[in-house]
């Protein structure tokens, strides 16, 4: 089904023009959910109609065209796509559905371990025999690789193929003439039968794997669900157009694969300079003689194990293809390998031992990196900023490294240079506030006060190599403050300015009280997580618990910070 429905399904859908009727919305996605129909994913401009001018102000623009097709259709046709492609006289975009997708080079993928692989008889000893323990653990692990490839096509083999045999084996034997009155066929219709859950249950290994799905523990066997998830999860990550910086759109793979590969290329190198040194009357608590012995010291045993079971066993893979559930299930053949590895390759004012200094520098300072690019690696690069977003060490150094800005602000409240606000007439004196990577900074609007927050922010940037990012950095003032005064610091700071603090990790930063608007993101929320397909591929159990699942987890964040409205939890049981 596909055309224009006149309706959009969310406020982001639409761009200028009157505000959105909330509603309308709502009632257009329950529309879907109740067909039990699904979105084909779209690529190209987002906006399907032009409209014109609203009250004399910009044109608006919605997304009223879309294709919408049932999960047979999507299982059936799981790689196709909506294409929009430009408009000639007409408002509307036309819209053309690719039934088999778009070209992508699936001939370069690296090795998955698949979990489905553990559950062979014939899994243990082949471990056993290929785990070369004298070796480095990277020199066993890339050996396994190969032998695990081998292995998987003369012994496991496809599981998809192996089900049919099996089906079509049963078949043939209930259909003979013979059938109920042979011992041999009844004993042969025993054994496949045992094939066949043992089968069944690596498929549903399989695709709960790929799924990501981490919601179910035990149940009734889901393989329809994880399939059907699997394959929206792929439709959502694969990326099939991109615009460059010409704001041309490029389809074509290598050219996609290429342009991904420059923008982290530029995004992790920078031309390498001598940072100054921040000199601050405030600075870091001194460790204590037992913090350093324990910093310095050796990993147990105990510990190697106890950080490795308290990891998801399905989360994604490191670079060599192997989850934690591989190192989980086959601990007692790998143990002595991994905590070997572990133990042998694993700040100055911080008055941290030199050994950990050492170790930390050379973990943020020699990796190399490659794009994974629709399930492909592309070349490697080397970067040149030690602390990325994504690596594990960053949000530990970042803190540290945020504390330093912390103490320059301390520095200047001290001197009386900067004027923090009060909570209250005799309440606490706050001039920052640190969470990671966000920061509050609060200070007296005048231009004085706007050049002691810039130097300050200068001084930290210079010192760090970081760079504030003009396009988030926003001021929210007081309703008391000068328009002209107020039009004058953001000329100063180039910052923007907001009339609301906005929300952060999904709360309000300041409201008076509740309104049924404020919280409406939470059923369409939970409405997104309980699509009607996902009703279609589950039992009546199933069903109950994923809804437990959902309504337990979303709502109950927001009720430790807020009273949400009845009617927001009316809407909720309705659901």
């Amino acid at each position: 089904m596909m055309g224009d429905f006149n309706e959009i399904m969310s406020t982001d859908e639409k761009k200028g023009g009157a505000p959105v009727d909330i509603r309308r919305c709502s009632m257009f996605s329950d529309w879907i959910n109740d067909c039990n129909l699904l979105e084909v994913h779209t690529i190209g401009t987002k906006f399907t109609w032009r409209g014109p001018k609203w009250n004399g102000h910009d044109k608006v623009f919605k997304k009223l065209d879309r294709v919408l097709c049932n999960m047979a259709w999507r299982l059936k046709f799981h790689e196709a796509l909506a294409k929009v492609i430009p408009r000639v006289q007409s408002d509307h975009h036309p819209l053309v559905v690719l039934s088999e997708g778009m070209p992508v080079n699936d001939g370069n993928r690296p090795f998955r371990f698949e979990a489905a692989w553990i559950t062979h008889v014939d899994f243990n000893r082949m471990l056993t025999d290929n785990w070369e323990g004298n070796y480095d653990l990277i020199h066993i692990l890339h050996n396994l690789t190969s032998q695990l490839k081998e292995w998987n096509r003369k012994t496991f083999d496809n599981i998809f193929k192996r089900k049919k045999k099996i089906l079509s084996r049963l078949n043939g034997i209930q259909n003979s003439p013979h059938y109920g009155y042979s011992n041999f066929l009844d004993s042969l219709e025993k054994d496949l039968q045992e094939q066949l859950e043992n089968t069944l249950y690596q498929e549903e290994c399989l695709w709960f794997q790929k799924s990501r799905s981490q919601w179910i523990a035990d149940g009734d066997r889901n393989t329809k669900y994880y399939h059907s998830k699997t394959i929206i999860r792929r439709r959502k990550n694969k990326i099939l157009t991109l615009r460059d910086d010409a704001r041309i759109w490029i389809d074509e793979p290598e050219n996609l694969k290429a342009l991904v590969r420059q923008f982290y290329v530029d995004l992790f190198t920078e031309e390498i300079v001598d940072r100054e040194h921040v000199v601050s009357w405030n600075t870091y608590p001194h460790s204590i003689e037992s913090h350093h012995d324990r910093l310095s010291a050796n990993v147990h045993f105990s510990e190697c194990k106890k950080a490795l079971f308290e990891m998801g066993p399905h989360k994604a893979p490191g670079e060599d293809g192997y989850p934690a559930l591989f190192f989980q299930r086959c601990w007692d053949t790998v143990a002595n390998s991994l905590f070997q590895f572990v133990n042998q390759h694993c700040l100055e004012d911080c008055k941290f031992p030199p050994k950990l200094i050492q170790v930390i520098h050379h973990c943020i300072s020699s990796p190399s990196y490659k794009i994974m690019w629709n399930g492909e690696k592309s070349d490697s690069f080397n970067p040149t900023k030690d602390i990325r977003q994504g690596d594990p060490l960053s949000p530990y150094l970042f803190v540290i490294c945020m504390d330093r800005l912390s103490h320059i602000i301390v520095d200047q409240v001290e001197a009386d240079y900067w004027k923090p606000m009060r909570a209250g007439r005799y309440g606490l004196q706050i001039s920052h506030l640190l969470f990671a990577d966000d920061l509050l900074l609060f200070a007296e609007a005048s231009i004085e006060q706007a050049h002691c927050v810039m130097h300050c922010l200068d001084l930290f940037c210079q010192a760090s190599g970081q760079k504030i990012n003009n396009q988030k950095t926003q001021i929210y003032f007081s309703k008391n403050v000068d328009s002209q005064l107020r039009d004058d610091i953001l000329l100063h700071t180039g910052f923007s300015h907001v009339t609301n603090m906005g929300r952060y990790l999904g709360a309000d930063l300041a409201t008076s009280r509740s309104t049924r608007g404020q919280f409406k993101h939470i059923v369409q929320k939970i409405q997104n997580k309980l699509s009607s397909w996902k009703q279609q591929c589950l039992s009546l159990a199933g069903r109950i618990t994923l809804s437990k699942s959902v309504i337990s987890s979303i709502p109950y964040y927001h009720m430790q910070y807020a009273k949400i409205p009845k009617t927001i939890c009316d809407e909720i049981e309705k659901i």
